[in-house]
């Protein structure tokens, strides 16, 4: 069977104020109506109903997405022992599968990405389980750029290895590091490199055989978890697990090193959506190239991105700012340094009464 398993351990510091503690960018309206962890379930369902898809947070996170997302089985929010990066809770997540189902094959997805066309994601999952199922592979998509981008990572996509309509298939080549300004312009030119999306589709007996061989250390851990799954010993196995888990992505201790790695190009829109200065790149802007949400009055603003909420904002004469307003906090920057709001996070939390806005 094909499950999705669903990363939700973040803490969207970025979206600060809107995002808290108990109530982070996943559990956020951000791209529509409804949180960006349900818009993650509803593309799914097409492919992976809800039935078979699990979601892995830590232990402060589990009863406000159990609360949030009423479709999905409370039995099927799991919980790491403790925030380790992806490479732990993806090994956990893929020993779990593997030990009740032996055929298990498995998306492993952020859960706060923008992605516009379902259909079309539907289409790529499809395809990348296929390729997994078929080859042994270990498939990750690469989106096409559109920018020059130096916020995301990249894949060096070699030979083309199939196709199926607008999707195809491609040897992952390398992994890149987040690149300047001047390779990011040349990445663009030459076609050859995607953004690397942290979406991921493979066999769970084939990503544990990755572990094993380039994560010995974990071996002895994952095999007696494996065993303890659905016995009174699981909880204390996958504690010793954790514990025995170096902290690294799975990017840097499966994927880099790896020599069976295929990348996938969908043919679809995708946004990651780091920061707030993405909302212009999900909803449209005026005719000044301004994305208003909430109650916006404005005189002469340009570029502005305002995000209101139950009482009136007001702009007058001002250009490339992003202000946020909430009930007890209001974030004002400029439009290019929304990256920089984890340092307001920071100081926050080293204020004696911080904590109330976090």
């Amino acid at each position: 069977m094909f499950y999705a398993v669903i990363l939700a351990g973040g803490k969207g510091e970025r979206f600060w104020p809107a995002s808290r503690a108990l109530r982070p960018k996943q559990l956020l309206p951000i791209t529509s109506d409804r949180s960006m962890m349900e818009e993650t379930l509803i593309r799914l369902a097409p492919v992976v109903p809800n039935e078979r898809v699990r979601v892995v947070t830590g232990a402060a996170l589990a009863e406000p997405i159990r609360a949030a997302l009423a479709d999905l089985a409370p039995e099927h929010v799991w919980v790491e022992p403790e925030a380790r990066n992806t490479a732990p809770p993806v090994a956990f997540a893929a020993a779990h599968l593997h030990a009740s189902d032996p055929d298990a094959s498995m998306a492993i997805l952020p859960a706060d990405h923008y992605i516009r066309d379902a259909g079309a994601f539907a289409r790529a999952l499809r395809y990348a389980d296929r390729v997994a199922r078929e080859t042994g592979a270990l498939v990750t998509f690469g989106m096409p750029p559109d920018r020059p981008e130096t916020g995301y990572g990249y894949i060096h996509a070699g030979e083309k290895l199939g196709e199926e309509g607008p999707v195809a298939h491609y040897r992952a080549q390398a992994f890149v590091e987040k690149p300047d300004l001047a390779t990011a312009e040349e990445y663009l030119k030459g076609g050859s490199h995607l953004w690397n999306s942290g979406i991921f589709v493979w066999r769970a007996a084939d990503i544990l055989e990755a572990f094993h061989r380039h994560l010995p250390e974990m071996s002895a851990g994952l095999e007696a978890y494996g065993r303890a799954v659905g016995t009174k010993s699981e909880s204390g196995a996958l504690e010793n697990l954790f514990e025995a888990s170096p902290a690294l992505s799975i990017d840097y201790a499966i994927m880099e090193k790896a020599d069976n790695v295929v990348v996938v190009r969908p043919d679809m829109d995708w946004d990651d959506v780091g920061s707030w200065s993405a909302m212009d790149r999900v909803f449209d802007a005026d005719s000044a190239g301004n994305v208003f949400r909430g109650d916006v009055l404005s005189v002469d603003a340009r570029e502005c991105i305002v995000i209101g909420g139950d009482h009136p904002v007001a702009l007058i004469g001002v250009e490339g700012l992003v202000v946020v307003r909430t009930e007890d906090a209001t974030l004002v920057c400029a439009r290019d340094r929304t990256q920089d709001v984890k340092a307001i996070v920071g100081q926050l939390k080293a204020r004696p009464n911080g904590e109330r806005y976090l």
